[in-house]
């Protein structure tokens, strides 16, 4: 037990302290948007896109650039028929085992009026090549309808939703503060110069 005391006062020490350094916290938000299709369709049906993403950008648009995570899951009839991880702390996730960069997707979503201008997971489609199982591409534009493309084993079946328009709903589902990670370091820099002195003083 003893030799675990000065770890713990020395820990307590960089908790005090971070309010004499100044930390300064870093804004993570996690959002949820749900897109209603007004005219859905598809085998199997899809009538609603769900969106999880998750940003530090806290005014302005959120491009793809600043996403921590972003996934979607298509339902349709309250059931789910499809979901996907596009975005995954901050990796550009593969399709259907194709790897993907982000040149390959599309995001922008304006915070201050909680309007998208633009979005697909795959562009231009990945999934064409090498993909295997069922995959989607999903697409909205500066105002248009939205698309939803079915593919299977890179093949492309169906226009599931072939120009919808749609009525959307963005929450905010969860935030935090995160230390920025100069803050992480200049704590832990005090954290080994406090345990080293006490164990100079103990010596």
């Amino acid at each position: 037990m003893k030799t675990l005391t000065p770890l713990l006062t020395a820990t307590a020490g960089v908790v005090s302290s971070s309010v004499v350094l100044g930390m300064t916290p870093v804004f993570a938000a996690t959002f949820q948007t749900t897109f209603t299709l007004d005219s859905p369709g598809g085998t199997p049906f899809i009538d609603t896109i769900v969106f999880d993403w998750e940003t530090d950008i806290t005014s302005g648009n959120v491009t793809k650039s600043d996403l921590t995570n972003w996934s979607y899951e298509l339902f349709g009839m309250g059931s789910s028929v499809y979901s996907e991880t596009v975005v995954l702390d901050g990796v550009v996730q593969p399709i259907g085992g194709v790897s993907r960069t982000i040149d390959d997707i599309q995001f922008d979503f304006n915070l201050n009026t909680l309007n998208w201008s633009q979005f697909y997971n795959d562009f231009p489609t990945v999934q064409q090549g090498a993909a295997t199982g069922v995959t989607y591409y999903i697409e909205y534009g500066f105002g248009g309808p939205i698309f939803v493309f079915r593919y299977v084993d890179g093949t492309f079946i169906e226009a599931s939703v072939n120009g919808s328009t749609f009525s959307q709903e963005t929450v905010e589902v969860g935030a935090e503060s995160v230390p920025e990670p100069g803050s992480v370091m200049a704590l832990l820099g005090l954290g080994l110069g406090v345990l080293a002195t006490q164990r100079k003083k103990q010596a």
